[in-house]
């Protein structure tokens, strides 16, 4: 290798000489789109063809609506940005059960396990090769459904039905 006198840089190789102008080089300024692109409910592939929790592919749903016994879920994204895809790289959170973002790297997907019933939204930011950050992202509405024994009409029930079972003893105690 050298460098010549205006800057630029020589690298010998087995087809002859590469030259190298350092000053040339510019940063990807491309914001990348994020999109989501698989959904799995315990390590099994979820699809708009194959289940009914999705009306439309993973990509453009935008609410999951989940039973409590589902609350082992995955995700997998990716950022469209082809310019060294490989060095793209990623945050998550689950608002309303992460208290920060999960940097995650140039990993592209993460899973949850155990999630109480609610409601979440997850989200996903992405960066291109160079570090520019799309900080809007991709995001999904997730609700996962209360047991029925958690819902408040149940609750309500039992309360009504111990309510009159203890008025009905007190009658009946009342009447011998």
């Amino acid at each position: 290798s050298c460098k010549g006198l205006n800057g630029e840089l020589y690298f010998g190789g087995i087809n002859g000489f590469n030259v190298f102008y350092p000053e040339r080089i510019e940063d990807n300024v491309f914001v990348p789109p994020v999109a989501i692109t698989k959904f799995e409910i315990g390590h099994k592939e979820v699809n708009h063809q194959t289940s009914d929790i999705l009306e439309k592919s993973i990509t453009y749903t935008k609410k999951i609506v989940l039973d409590y016994k589902q609350n082992i879920f995955s995700f997998e994204f990716a950022a469209l940005n082809y310019t060294i895809p490989e060095k793209n790289q990623y945050k998550c959170k689950l608002e309303g059960f992460d208290k920060e973002w999960n940097y995650i790297g140039t990993r592209r997907f993460i899973s949850y396990t155990n999630i109480p019933p609610g409601e979440y939204i997850f989200k996903v930011i992405a960066s291109n090769n160079d570090g520019i950050w799309n900080n809007e992202g991709q995001s999904i509405q997730i609700i996962i459904k209360p047991p029925f024994w958690r819902t408040g009409f149940f609750i309500i029930s039992l309360i009504i039905i111990i309510i009159s079972s203890i008025y009905i003893y007190i009658k009946i105690r009342e009447k011998r």
